[in-house]
């Protein structure tokens, strides 16, 4: 599955950390950790 992001206003940097944390996990965990991202 892939996921591409045309308008989206963050750094690939700092997507890439937050893109590799979340991979593999379920839906449910992945949005708990993405509530309490330090970077958004």
């Amino acid at each position: 599955m892939k996921a591409y992001g045309k308008n989206i206003r963050i750094s690939p940097k700092k997507l890439r950390v937050i893109a590799e944390i979340v991979r593999g996990q379920d839906a449910s965990e992945a949005l708990k950790f993405l509530k309490f991202a330090p970077k958004k």
